[in-house]
């Protein structure tokens, strides 16, 4: 028996002698039976000793809002490292202590993974409120949003539209979330968004959240309440502009993300101007400047998102979400059919440089491999996505291109299999390739008949053919004429001979059969 056996005989035996002790379900979970250390005895003292000012010890300030200080701190009682927000103390009014004080409970209410915690709510000895959050260690998406160098050294990301845009499907989430506890934000912008150390998302500053729907608590203040202008008006939607928060909706957080996408795309929010006056009317035109080289999808989403009419905006966050989700997995057909628009520009470029030079020649094969690259980019685009216009569109330009070649260089054949590739080909080039195609059997029929006319080989068959027949026949003639002869002389001999002519003569059957010989006369 190994050392391994031996060990595992004690330990199953240990086992056995503990568990005999008590009564235990085998799937219950087993609990240690001895008594707790002394250390564990001093922090059970410590937290009996804890009075109400020594649960939270509040440190340095880490950040700072337009009103409010977050400092660092740490619960006493639990041991963690926590976040405290405070008033500053010169705007510590009545006012500003209630709205922090909805701020807490709008995002206590709101348990998602992509929203901070809020962990407890205490009374500084001055009597004003302090707000205990989640610890997070990171920094605004707004910092990291468009510095490559920063999101690929200390996040890992190759791609930063990639990341952008599943960090904001998070935010959507989140969002969406709120939504259906009928929670408004109104405030969506990628400074309030933190990104963690470890890549997590927080959607953060909900202090002009607003609820749909009246809770009979008076924590959080109702939208049709809102009498005045709040937000930030380089993200503001058109329906925010007068005031009335009757005309507020969840569309009015789906304008705010579409301006974050905005963001994304041009690395500034989408009413960015010199005055106010200008960006009030940038907010009621909406008309987003998308930039060139966009995606026509994702074009198509930001206009959408950021439409001035709510009815014609995504019906909800998550609607949104689903959208950009979808762009994602269409992303890399729509990579494959840019690649194989940039082939199929060289080649056009190089059908004008080669119209009269043959397939032959070094122009014409660098035209036919320019071709064959470009189509499979474009085919292997559709198969990823059979919805990618543009692939489409591409792969129906370029063989529109080489059936126009090969008519040029007289090969219908050939541009009657490419016309065949498309589904609706143009009516004027499918009637040019047939009348083309119709020519060129009749120009076969005709060298064909050519060819058999002029062929030696077939002209010495035919020659052979009537020699072997004229000798059979001259053969059988020949033949005929000699037993005919051969007759003749054969009578005319009986006759010279015979000096008994009737005996050569012919007689009729029944009379030899019946009839006695005659006799001989001398």
């Amino acid at each position: 028996m190994s050392g391994d056996d031996l060990t595992l005989r004690e330990a199953t035996q240990r086992w056995l002698a503990d568990v005999s002790t008590r009564e235990v379900p085998v799937r219950a979970t087993l609990a240690p039976m001895r008594t707790p250390d002394e250390r564990a005895h001093r922090a059970l003292s410590a937290l009996e000793r804890l009075g109400e000012t020594e649960a939270l010890v509040v440190g340095d300030a880490i950040g700072e809002g337009g009103m409010s200080v977050v400092r660092r701190g740490r619960q006493v009682a639990l041991g963690r490292e926590v976040a405290v927000k405070t008033l500053r103390h010169h705007d510590a009014d009545e006012r500003a202590t209630l709205r922090m004080l909805r701020e807490a409970w709008v995002t206590g209410s709101l348990e998602h993974p992509n929203i901070v915690p809020v962990h407890d709510i205490h009374i500084d000895p001055d009597g004003r409120p302090q707000i205990v959050l989640k610890r997070i260690g990171g920094r605004a998406w707004s910092v990291y949003m468009h510095d490559e160098r920063a999101l690929r050294e200390q996040l890992g990301v190759r791609d930063a539209l990639d990341w952008n845009i599943r960090t904001l499907m998070q935010v959507c989430n989140a969002v969406h979330f709120a939504h259906t506890r009928g929670v408004l934000h109104r405030d969506l912008k990628s400074d309030n968004v933190m990104i963690g150390e470890f890549g997590e998302v927080y959607v953060l500053d909900w202090g002009l959240a607003v609820s749909l729907t009246d809770d009979a608590t008076g924590r959080l203040p109702l939208a049709v309440e809102v009498d005045s202008i709040d937000g930030t008006p380089a993200y503001m939607a058109p329906e925010m502009l007068d005031g009335n928060g009757a005309r507020l909706s969840t569309r009015t957080d789906v304008y705010l993300l579409g301006g974050v996408l905005f963001e994304i795309l041009t690395s500034w929010p989408p009413h960015m101007a010199g005055s106010m006056r200008e960006i009030v009317a940038s907010v009621v035109r909406s008309e987003p400047d998308i930039p060139e080289g966009t995606p026509d999808e994702l074009a198509g989403i930001v206009r959408k998102a950021l439409a001035a009419r709510p009815e014609d905006r995504f019906e909800s966050a998550e609607v949104l979400r689903l959208a950009l989700s979808a762009f994602l997995e269409h992303r890399a057909s729509v990579v494959l059919a840019e690649d194989a628009l940039a082939k199929l520009r060289d080649l056009e470029v190089a059908c004008a440089e080669a119209q009269e030079r043959t397939r032959s020649d070094e122009r014409g094969q660098r035209r036919d491999l320019l071709f064959g690259e470009c189509r499979f980019g474009f085919r292997e685009a559709l198969r990823a996505w059979p919805g990618n216009t543009l692939a489409a569109e591409g792969l129906r330009r370029a063989v529109v291109l080489m059936t126009e070649v090969e008519l040029a260089q007289g090969d219908p054949r050939t541009a009657a299999l490419l016309v065949s590739e498309l589904r609706d080909p143009p009516e004027e080039l499918a009637a040019r390739v047939k009348r083309a195609r119709a020519a060129q059997r009749e120009e076969d029929e005709r060298l064909a008949r050519l060819a058999r006319d002029q062929d030696p080989a077939i002209g010495r068959r035919v020659r052979l053919l009537v020699s072997v027949s004229l000798g059979i026949v001259w053969t059988a003639l020949r033949g005929s004429a000699s037993a005919s002869n051969a007759v003749t002389r054969t009578r005319t001999s009986s006759r010279r001979w015979c000096r008994r002519p009737s005996c050569c003569s012919p007689r009729p059957r029944a009379r030899t059969a019946l009839a006695p010989r005659s006799p001989v006369r001398p």
